[in-house]
């Protein structure tokens, strides 16, 4: 389970740009100039909502790609071995 587990953390660091990438091309956010903020509250609300349009981005990909990884690995943790692909990379744990 360890060895998952790195891989799995090293599959995410290898991916992290692109996450970004995506969060920026699937949820667009409009962001409003500086001139038409008419109180400072409204400026922390903007980035509070690009960090949540961030952690949304990363939740879609967690409940698409990680959740069935993750119970298919648990489901056959007794079998010999243990194949994850991806778009970029393919190992077995054996």
């Amino acid at each position: 389970n360890n060895i998952y587990l790195y891989f799995c953390i090293q599959n995410f660091i290898f991916h992290f740009e692109s996450y970004i990438f995506l969060s920026k091309s699937i949820l667009p956010v409009y962001v409003i100039h500086r001139a038409e903020f008419h109180t400072f509250k409204i400026f922390w609300y903007i980035y509070i909502f690009r960090a949540l349009n961030f952690l949304s981005v990363f939740l879609l990909f967690f409940l698409i790609f990680i959740c069935p990884i993750l119970a298919i690995f648990f489901l056959y943790s007794n079998a010999f071995f243990f194949c994850y692909i991806s778009s970029a990379e393919t190992f077995c744990i054996t």
